[in-house]
């Protein structure tokens, strides 16, 4: 595929795709209905027309709130078309280069567009599903086989092992803060997903993803205290929210990670 097909084929499914997460999303747990059903207005049941499903574009123009109720759309609608139309964009400009292998423009959006259906299940549910985080991990091991054939075998030992290890580290952080507090800090998808960075990163990057997710969280509290909402002790925040940019970020920066992350936390 040229590369400027290639380019404007990822900003067309980027704008689509984005619809997919947000009913995704929205159906959770289970996502009954998710392909074959039609889509309907949560609240009045009415089965939207064609042109209520334009992404973005159908959301201003109905001003929000649907045609049939007025009652207002859920944010993540709009939030999951401008995040992956967003991701679509920095993917090719990060990659611009028109060296770059139309594989690496796809694997980079693909890996962005499941990350940010994480960030938002997370957020909206305090959920990170196993249909989206387990194929997740799957996939970081098997993306080896887009890297120089050279290094198939190291890369794919680091992925697998880091898979291994963050799964292990983060199990071990739930139990501990489990066994001090007395209550879960971090769910079993947490752990998951944890495990499916190390599957995409491989085992060096692990405590720089751990790093720049603490920072996103700590950037998230101070804009929240900004707000005038201030967290009590008993109050949670999705870890995976954090943890899933993270991921992404460091991916995109690859071999200039450390670098980034000693940058942001002085060393």
């Amino acid at each position: 595929m040229a590369p400027g097909i290639n380019i404007i084929a990822i900003l067309l499914v980027g704008a689509v795709i984005g619809s997919f997460i947000s009913a995704l999303v929205e159906r959770l747990p289970d996502c009954k209905g998710l392909v074959a059903g039609r889509s309907r207005c949560p609240d009045c049941g009415e089965t939207l027309k064609v042109r209520d499903l334009i992404p973005l574009v159908s959301y201003l123009l109905l001003g929000g709130a649907c045609r049939a109720c007025g009652k207002a759309i859920a944010w993540v609608y709009p939030v999951a078309e401008l995040g992956a139309l967003f991701l679509a964009l920095t993917v090719i400009v990060v990659f611009r280069d028109p060296a770059t292998a139309p594989g690496t423009l796809w694997l980079a959006a693909g890996l962005g567009w499941c990350l940010l259906a994480l960030i938002l299940a997370d957020v909206r549910r305090f959920l990170l599903p196993d249909m989206l985080v387990l194929p997740l991990m799957a996939a970081g091991i098997a993306s080896v086989f887009l890297e120089p054939q050279a290094q198939w075998q190291s890369i794919g030992m680091a992925r697998i092992f880091g898979a291994a290890l963050g799964f292990v580290l983060m199990e071990a952080v739930r139990r501990l803060y489990f066994w001090i507090r007395g209550r879960d800090g971090l769910g079993f998808g947490d752990v998951k997903l944890m495990a499916a960075g190390g599957a995409w990163l491989g085992w060096p990057l692990l405590p720089h993803s751990l790093a720049l997710a603490g920072i996103l969280g700590l950037v998230t509290v101070f804009i929240l205290r900004l707000t005038g909402r201030v967290l009590g002790p008993s109050d949670a925040l999705p870890f995976g929210a954090f943890l899933a940019p993270a991921i992404w970020i460091l991916w995109i920066l690859g071999k200039t990670a450390p670098d980034f992350i000693g940058i942001l936390v002085g060393f």
